[in-house]
């Protein structure tokens, strides 16, 4: 019998603690399960792959379950938007339990960058062959030479303001879990219009981009 999910979920946490055992050359150190897989390279490296299935999923419910579970002791409000088609239309294939990750750790990444009394807004849209998820949130934005390693394990940015409290690990999950489902992450900063052609426009907040490909 295969370990299940709370294995794989042990790895990454062991991993981040430095508690997780060194792997020895020609050694491979894994956890599988219908999830995917989570383990160390003989080199010592840890690795994540999250398997998506061929089960298709609605974004729709995904995004309201995982809003519906949004703690509100900080003050900061979950609103959501559908754009481009009905209820059918926002259905991808893969693992909803891991999609559903992904929209968690991004909605919580926003509100931990948010002020008080603030809103993170989640807009899913259809595209003709693609299905996007757009995270606004009201923060300090990204600075640019973070844009990329963002995405890395255990990476963190903690701006002078008391914001952003995570590991470090979520987005990197997120990255690999989007991956694996043949989509694209990223992060771009949401600008104010700039007033005159040498003003440095303000930032108004962070903003996650999430593409997967639609039903077919």
């Amino acid at each position: 019998m295969k370990p299940g999910p709370l294995l794989l979920a042990l790895l990454v946490v062991a991993a981040a603690a430095g508690l997780a055992p060194a792997a020895s050359a020609g050694d491979m150190y894994s956890s599988y399960s219908e999830y995917g897989y989570a383990g160390f390279s003989p080199g010592g490296a840890l690795y994540i792959n999250a398997l998506p299935s061929n089960a298709e999923v609605s974004l729709d419910g995904v995004l309201v379950g995982v809003a519906n579970e949004v703690p509100h002791e900080d003050g900061v409000k979950v609103a959501l938007a559908f754009e481009g088609g009905g209820a059918s239309e926002f259905f991808v294939p893969g693992h909803d339990s891991r999609l559903g990750q992904v929209v968690d750790n991004l909605i919580d990444n926003a509100r931990s960058f948010s002020p008080a009394g603030s809103t993170v807004r989640v807009t899913c849209r259809r595209l003709k062959t693609e299905i996007e998820i757009m995270v606004d949130d009201d923060g300090p934005g990204v600075p640019e030479e973070a844009v990329e390693k963002i995405f890395e394990r255990f990476y963190t940015h903690r701006p002078d303001q008391d914001f952003g409290q995570n590991s470090g690990l979520g987005l990197s999950i997120s990255k690999h879990i989007i991956e694996a489902h043949d989509g694209r992450i990223w992060v771009e900063n949401r600008y104010a219009p700039s007033t005159a052609p040498d003003e440095t426009p303000e930032v108004l907040g962070a903003r996650f981009m999430v593409r997967l490909p639609a039903k077919r």
